[in-house]
């Protein structure tokens, strides 16, 4: 669940910087996995089922990893701004899972304000909020008090290393872009596009651009993305993200990097390319010394949905790299996501390593990993499925469900169930947004799951996506819990509605999904995939001097 495709013969990558002066650095290599158990990173923090923890950490430092990474959203962790309030049961999540990391022996890296995630009461939801903060005074600064509190709960572990920032959290903001030239002009007021330009060009000047005529300042949109003037909008992004963002961030929260991005942007007029924009103006951030790149087998590719063997690929790491170092002045490097292997939607169309060629390619890839960074990290540790459902395993309670007085939630042993009582029922709205982002349009079907079970003897469970009044399909429990699965056609809005029409209903594990994330290292059952092995294997390489 990452970058977008990558275009055919370019090179595209992203950058974390790092300062040197925020901690102390290892000779060790440092080999990392961004953890979010079994669930996807949207949902993580209110289905992530605490009573596995240790055994995952314990899997994680066994297979040759010393150190996690969570993503922490900024909505989740603050869901209002005016007041500003906190969710305290994710803050008190964030804790425990840095006391065990410190238990386990691992170090911790978190990626602050991910900007995805489900939360019910967010007002501003993340969409809002992503556009907003380029004008929003009240909403940058509980922005920044977030970042504060963040610092505050992860800054005095001994285990902590790092926080960053991504370009890719911030690049929403294009999507003003799309819309009708009164809102891009109203935006371009707003969050001082205009004032930017005017401080840097002459009116005529920004019309040649443009390729049309200004007459006033105050009449500059924001342009459209196959406009010439694109161009500026896009400096003017760089600015913000390091100016308006990142330094300011990084006062309230010291040890903090920078995810910069280096994909070059097209530049159309008149619907043909004129110009490839890179972001320059983001390779010269003061003070930060270490580079973290995010990796795939499209760099430098035809990318024409064809297959590459290992030597080939390697052979474009390593020159890759070498570039990358060159450019950055020698500077290290940490690979913040090695995706060797990517099923993304987002990735059709990309060139990719053969799957023959995968494990020769991880065994070749140790050296020049060696050469040219201090460490790597994978996306996943686990495969997860992209499920809609907001605290689908009830370990939030019941927050998020609208619900019965007679719906309870359960925990026994660390495993919470939802009980629905006779002639009750609880439901949830899965909204365009949500489907959206989980890329349900690109699939035909998607798929429901759940556990399920009778309390005593028998029940009679009620299913719906269209709500109470839509068409309902009808389970027959025993009181032995079994999986239950079923297709259901792509809408634009779903309400998932459950109800007990006999006897007392157990239930647990809600997903509703059309994809899963594969890295072909641990299965969504536990069980080791492909490249278990070699990517084990390459642990044990980086692992020695």
């Amino acid at each position: 669940m990452r970058k977008r495709a990558l275009s055919t013969s370019l090179m595209f990558f992203a950058v974390i910087i790092i300062s040197l002066s925020l901690y102390s650095l290892s000779f060790a290599y440092t080999r990392a996995v961004h953890y979010v158990g079994n669930v996807w990173p949207v949902t993580f923090w209110n289905s992530i089922e605490l009573r596995r923890v240790d055994d995952d950490f314990a899997s994680i430092k066994k297979d040759g990893f010393d150190t996690v990474i969570f993503a922490i959203p900024w909505c989740e962790f603050q869901p209002t701004v005016n007041p500003i309030s906190y969710n305290q049961r994710a803050l008190t999540t964030l804790e425990y899972l840095l006391k065990k990391a410190e238990e386990h022996q691992l170090n911790v890296m978190v990626r602050v304000s991910y900007a995805w995630d489900f939360y019910p009461g967010a007002k501003p939801g993340p969409c809002e909020r992503l556009l907003r903060i380029y004008y929003d005074k009240r909403l940058y600064r509980a922005w920044l008090d977030y970042l504060g509190r963040l610092w505050q709960i992860v800054g005095p572990h001994k285990n902590f290393i790092f926080a960053f920032l991504t370009w890719e959290d911030f690049f929403y903001v294009f999507n003003i872009c799309t819309q009708t030239e009164v809102e891009r002009v109203k935006f371009a007021k707003l969050s001082g596009f205009q004032t930017y330009l005017k401080g840097k060009f002459s009116l005529e000047e920004v019309s040649s651009v443009y390729q049309k005529p200004f007459h006033s300042w105050d009449i500059v949109p924001a342009p459209k993305r196959d406009e010439a003037g694109f161009k500026l909008f896009l400096e003017f992004w760089d600015d913000c993200l390091i100016d308006r963002f990142f330094l300011h961030a990084k006062e309230v929260f010291p040890k903090l990097g920078l995810e910069i991005r280096i994909d070059k942007d097209p530049i159309y007029s008149n619907k043909k390319l004129i110009h490839w924009y890179d972001h320059k103006r983001q390779y010269k951030v003061p003070g930060l010394d270490i580079y973290t790149i995010y990796y795939s087998p499209a760099w430098g590719a035809k990318n024409s949905m064809d297959y590459e063997l290992s030597n080939s690929v390697l052979k474009r790491l390593d020159c890759m790299l070498s570039f990358l170092k060159s450019e950055t002045g020698n500077k290290r490097i940490f690979i913040d996501q090695f995706n060797f292997y990517d099923n993304t939607f987002s990735a059709i169309g990309n060139t990719i390593i053969h799957p023959d060629a995968l494990k020769p390619f991880l065994g070749g890839s140790c050296e020049i990993l060696k050469k040219y960074t201090y460490g790597y990290a994978l996306w996943t540790y686990q495969n997860y499925e992209r499920s809609v459902i907001y605290n689908g395993f009830f370990e939030a309670g019941i927050e998020g469900w609208r619900h019965g007085d007679n719906v309870k939630v359960l925990t026994d042993q660390g495993d919470s169930k939802a009980i629905i009582s006779q002639g009750e029922s609880f439901s949830q709205v899965i909204t365009h947004d949500k489907i959206s982002v989980a890329v349900f349009p690109a699939f035909k079907k998607v798929n429901l799951c759940f556990e399920a079970s009778a309390k005593s003897n028998s029940a009679n469970l009620i299913i719906s996506v269209e709500g109470r009044s839509g068409n309902k399909k009808s389970f027959s429990l025993k009181e032995s819990p079994r999986q239950y699965c079923f297709k259901v056609p792509i809408k634009k809005k779903y309400e998932l509605f459950m109800a007990s029409a006999k006897g007392d209903v157990i239930i647990d594990d809600i997903r509703f999904f059309a994809g899963e994330q594969d890295l072909m290292f641990y299965e969504k059952d536990g069980k080791p995939g492909y490249l278990h092995r070699a990517i084990i294997k390459l642990n044990e390489c980086l692992g020695k001097n």
